[in-house]
């Protein structure tokens, strides 16, 4: 049976790494959602410039292209950032199961 500062211990080291986690997932959407707004301003300005169909579908090959590579790669890196997360986590359990707390010393009974 854990102690309960070890039971805190478990906790504390816990919520560091989901609290790390969720903000390197969330700077990953931000980034994300960033280089999105670029590439859409980027296409969109082309469309004026477009000469027919053809330079039109080229154009949709593209950013179709551009935006599954993008997604693809973000879910790569967030994958890696939640395996990544789950090996600590298991390491952190494992940890706090092996600790054994102190014993107690008992008083000897006087016979």
């Amino acid at each position: 049976m854990m102690s309960f500062e070890n039971n805190m211990k478990l906790g504390q080291e816990l919520y560091e790494l989901n609290s790390v986690t969720m903000k390197k997932l969330m700077e990953l959407d931000a980034d994300s959602f960033t280089k999105l707004m670029e590439m859409n301003k980027s296409f969109g300005e082309g469309i004026p410039e477009m000469k027919g169909l053809v330079a039109f579908m080229d154009m949709q090959r593209e950013y179709g292209k551009a935006l599954w590579d993008d997604s693809q790669e973000a879910m790569k890196t967030k994958s890696e950032i939640i395996r990544d997360a789950f090996e600590q986590a298991g390491e952190i359990m494992v940890e706090a199961s092996s600790t054994t707390p102190p014993k107690k010393e008992t008083a000897k009974k006087a016979a």
